[in-house]
């Protein structure tokens, strides 16, 4: 179709007047910028940010890169808000449900502690406002670690404990066949070896050290043979006596930190040890990321506490494949950001940490300061809300006088739409907070209060959680928050979809992209709605099957969750083209001269 143009010529008034109508018809880039400043408006007003990560910039460079970081945060999560506007309102309704759900334990905990707590402290705690800090009198460098552990002499250790599982050997070699068959296991504990077990098996008569598939390089097989080596020879008397032992399985990560992965899921070692969005293996991800970040931001308050490591390492031995499927990929990037120095854990954990004795109070943060630093813009939404109710005012009349509606009005008002719902309610939620306040931790965490915070950590949306602080795609799973945001993702769809329906009728450029809107607009208001559905049903036959056995981890299981992965692919594609195709034709509608309304 040619390009074509209307100009619109008023003639000016004869004599002096006071006030001159707009003209009685509506230009192309008058319905445009309307609509397009009412979707930027909603998308960016709407946003309530987690805390970002805190660093200290020092030179120029660095202070325009934190505000550039900052700003691109927020321009990242305003196109999100565009794509996905159901995403907005989903996390909005988790959230709130999470707060509410910890705030009256809060409250108790405040009031014996003398501190100031209300719903807005839950949601602050749940953007990563409130971090725990560990005293710096009791960190070590990673480099004096393992300076220390050096000095330890690990080889001498393995030698020692060699020689006793030895003399223990031929004390008993004489006896009765049923005292030969008892197993004995000596762990040799050392930061730099790793958890070295040795254990006898029953009947041999071999002194081996095996290292056979113990996934190290080459380089680390020879450092540990040499060790071990010298301390068998110590210990070698008769070499016509000699009992066999298996050593366990010992790998590196990039830094050399050395972890028993002898019972360890190989799914866990891969995201331990192998690359992962090119920042480097899992201990040293957050470290590699921050130490990138520093050049750029400034000085970031975050160190590798090398007590909290052997901690967390310590978590990451324990489990097995049975307990990693009650972990979950979620529970290991949550237990990640536990090595450091600082720690910024959401409402659930700061409170189990309390709990814990890990911190002996609350921090203390006045309602009022935490007022102040919030940057609601309330001014900023009373204008959003005002071009909204006159975007609805101007649709009703429009509609009364038989009036053509463009499909792209129809869409701003479905975004408005969400937008409305997400103000009301995240209400009580600071926004736009750039700081975090720090509690002094009084001790520190066991391997079992690690796992446990690990646990209760919040899921990410999308990308994996990358750094120590909570990132904003990052939201609460847990019993009634994860029901609250299936609840809000069906509703905004529908809510979303449903008014598109408004456009059934309006003209298009062609039959088949009107069949098209209309398809598209039912599909977005059904699809997330059955998927979630048969999410549910699945969900329920995997805790129904559990009760009769096998059943929950058979081929009938797992051939369910084949069926439903593949059909949540292929809604989410259709959902995806579906609002790809609706995009491109509420601008193409514009340029079809024939609905031009008047």
């Amino acid at each position: 179709m040619p390009v074509t143009s209307f100009q619109v010529n008023c003639t000016l008034p004869p004599t002096e007047v006071n006030y001159v109508s707009s003209a009685n018809v509506r230009g192309t880039l008058n319905i445009l910028w309307s609509s397009l400043s009412i979707i930027a408006l909603c998308t960016w007003s709407i946003q309530h940010l987690n805390v970002p990560i805190r660093s200290r910039p020092q030179t120029k460079r660095q202070k325009i890169g934190q505000k550039v970081l900052h700003f691109e945060r927020k321009v990242r999560w305003m196109l999100i808000n565009a794509i996905i506007p159901e995403i907005a309102l989903a996390k909005a309704a988790s959230d709130l449900a999470a707060a509410k759900s910890v705030t009256p334990e809060f409250t108790s905990l405040a009031e014996r502690d003398r501190v100031d707590w209300t719903l807005a402290h839950s949601f602050f705690a749940d953007m990563g406002g409130f971090a725990i800090r560990f005293p710096d009198n009791s960190q070590k460098t990673e480099e004096e670690w393992k300076e220390e552990n050096d000095k330890e002499g690990e080889a001498a250790a393995v030698g020692d404990e060699l020689v006793n599982v030895r003399n223990r050997f031929h004390s008993h070699h004489n006896r009765s066949d049923e005292e030969n068959q008892l197993q004995q296991t000596v762990s040799i504990n050392s930061s730099m070896v790793g958890h070295i077990s040795l254990q006898k098996l029953s009947g041999e008569k071999n002194l081996t050290t095996s290292h056979k598939n113990s996934g190290l390089s080459d380089s680390d097989n020879s450092h540990i043979d040499g060790e071990a080596g010298q301390a068998e020879a110590k210990t070698e008397s008769n070499n016509d006596q000699k009992s066999e032992y298996q050593h366990i399985k010992i790998r590196y990560t990039s830094s050399g930190v050395a972890v028993n992965v002898t019972n360890m899921p190989e799914h866990l070692q891969y995201l331990v040890f192998d690359k992962m969005s090119g920042v480097g293996a899992g201990l040293d991800a957050y470290e590699s990321l921050i130490k990138g970040l520093q050049p750029w931001i400034g000085q970031v308050d975050w160190n590798i506490d090398c007590e909290n490591r052997k901690t967390v390492i310590s978590a990451l031995e324990s489990v097995t494949s049975v307990t990693f499927e009650h972990h979950k990929i979620g529970w290991f990037y949550n237990v990640l950001p536990l090595q450091g120095n600082v720690w910024v854990p959401d409402a659930s954990q700061l409170l189990l940490a309390r709990k814990q004795g890990i911190i002996d109070s609350l921090p203390s943060l006045p309602t009022e300061r935490l007022d102040d630093l919030s940057k609601a813009g309330t001014l900023l939404k009373l204008i959003t809300l005002a071009q909204i109710v006159w975007l609805i005012v101007q649709l009703i009349v429009r509609k009364t006088e038989n009036l053509t509606t463009m499909p792209l009005e129809i869409s701003v008002l479905a975004f408005a739409a969400i937008s409305l719902v997400t103000y009301v309610t995240l209400w009580n939620k600071p926004q736009d907070i750039q700081t975090c306040f720090y509690t002094t931790a009084v001790r520190r965490p066991s391997q079992a209060e690690v796992d446990s915070i690990g646990l209760l950590g919040p899921r990410a949306i999308g990308l994996t959680r990358s750094h120590p602080w909570i990132p904003s795609n990052c939201f609460e799973m847990k019993s009634h928050a994860g029901r609250m945001f299936m609840a809000g993702l069906i509703t905004a769809a529908i809510t979303f979809g449903g008014l598109h329906c408004l456009a059934w009728n309006s003209h298009f450029p062609t039959p088949i992209e009107r069949l098209l809107w209309r398809i598209s607009s039912i599909y977005i208001t059904v699809s997330i709605f059955f998927s979630t559905s048969i999410g549910a049903l699945l969900v329920g036959l995997r805790r129904i099957s559990k009760r009769f056995g096998e059943l929950g981890s058979g081929a009938i299981f797992s051939a369910h969750e084949v069926i439903y992965s593949s059909f949540l692919f292929l809604t989410m594609l259709g959902y995806i083209l579906c609002r790809l195709f609706m995009t491109v034709e509420i601008f193409r509608s514009l340029s079809y001269r024939l609905q031009m309304p008047l």
